[in-house]
């Protein structure tokens, strides 16, 4: 095989093949932009439910014998989760109700976190099988804009 030309390796069928192999393993394995800000979401929550649960066993179940469990000693936790935090500040973010498959525009995770917890109780106490949660906008940030415009989040009454 000569590969003293320039475009030898564009032209060669084989170099090519190879090119394609490596450009669709590194695509199954890169994660987008979206993937990444979901899973940073998912962590915090994780985080946060650990200290939940900690907070639950120590007041309710833990027995007079047993000793408190402190769920973050060095406060390392808070800390990824500030840094999460942080870094999802100019991010642009939705909830997502996964039962219909419908997500609503959010300004800033603060108003995300309330959505989903007003939401979440109202499918909680209408016993409905829905479950909102924070993600990460999959659309443009024109298209963002445009839902923030005509959302109705900010009016009272506006759960349902």
């Amino acid at each position: 095989m000569n590969l003293s030309s320039p475009n030898a390796e564009r032209t060669n069928p084989e170099a090519i093949a190879v090119g394609v192999r490596c450009r669709d393993l590194l695509a199954k394995f890169m994660k987008t932009r979206i993937q990444i800000i979901n899973e940073s979401l998912r962590i915090r929550s994780e985080i946060e439910q650990i200290g939940d649960d900690t907070a639950h066993w120590n007041d309710n179940v833990r027995k007079p014998h047993e000793e408190r469990i402190d769920s973050d000693p060095d406060g390392s936790m808070q800390k990824i989760v500030e840094a999460i935090e942080k870094g999802l500040a100019k991010e642009l973010l939705c909830v997502h109700v996964g039962a219909p498959d419908e997500i609503e525009a959010i300004p800033d995770l603060a108003t995300a976190d309330q959505r989903a917890l007003e939401l979440n109780t109202f499918f909680w106490q209408s016993a409905t099988e829905c479950r909102a949660s924070v993600k990460a906008w999959p659309y443009s940030p024109e298209a963002h804009a445009r839902a923030l415009a005509n959302s109705k989040i900010n009016e009272p009454g506006s759960v349902n």
